[in-house]
């Protein structure tokens, strides 16, 4: 609950400013493939994985449900053979070479094409110490902030 409580005090000194804070965690495979996504965060994470730990993530999915007008409550959606190798993966190659040294998405450093890009090694750490290193630099941000 410590964090909670942090972010709650936080939110008090900002409405003392007369700002209200919004707080959100934006997740995605290709977060930071375009100027206009990542520019509009204040905290930008990168959760480095290797790519046999991605795909076997992607497999254990049973599928999931995707939505769109003309059919709002969706269909599951399942991976064909070979779409992780033919389309997923060298997609996201593709859109994050530019972030790392050399084009080396598992190992390089950031070319700081995304400012401010903080990376996490996510075999490194437990999803906890993710999440408590993550809100550590949210808050310190917000806090910065307010100065």
């Amino acid at each position: 609950m410590y964090w909670k409580t942090k972010f709650g005090q936080i939110e008090r000194e900002f409405a003392r400013n007369g700002e209200k804070v919004a707080w959100a965690i934006v997740d995605g495979f290709l977060l930071y493939w375009h100027p206009d996504v990542y520019n509009a965060l204040d905290v930008r994470i990168y959760l480095r994985v290797p790519e046999p730990t991605l795909k076997e993530r992607r497999d254990q999915r049973s599928g999931y449900f995707t939505a769109v007008q003309s059919d709002p409550e969706g269909t599951m959606w399942r991976d064909p053979p070979q779409y992780w190798e033919n389309i997923v993966y060298p997609a996201f190659l593709r859109a994050h070479q530019d972030l790392f040294e050399n084009g080396d998405v598992e190992k390089g450093a950031s070319t700081g094409k995304v400012p401010n890009l903080i990376v996490f090694n996510g075999l490194e750490y437990t999803m906890t110490d993710m999440l408590d290193r993550a809100c550590r630099r949210i808050s310190a941000s917000a806090e910065e902030e307010l100065l």
